[in-house]
């Protein structure tokens, strides 16, 4: 999954990681990892891929607590909005 974080560098998000995973982990009660942190990367209107460095990708995966499994972003536990914004339910 991948979470877009506006109007920050990927450095300032990385000197972040330990507070962004403590925030996903409270609001969902799930075992969260970061696998990357990264420029935000997007397809724009014509097709092609562009990349802004204002903006911060966070590639991240939930585990279920209960059942040791890593939770696709289709699980029920995890909704999605709009298709590109990942919103976890607790």
């Amino acid at each position: 999954m991948v979470l877009v974080i506006q109007g920050t560098t990927p450095e300032k998000v990385k000197s972040k990681e330990r507070d962004i995973i403590e925030i996903l982990q409270d609001s969902s009660s799930l075992i969260i990892g970061i696998e990357k942190i990264a420029a935000h990367r997007y397809i724009t209107e014509n097709g092609t891929l562009d990349l802004d460095s204002s903006a911060t990708d966070v590639w991240f995966f939930a585990v279920d607590p209960i059942t040791d499994h890593i939770l696709d972003r289709e699980h029920p536990k995890v909704f999605e909005y709009d298709n590109d914004e990942l919103f976890l339910l607790s």
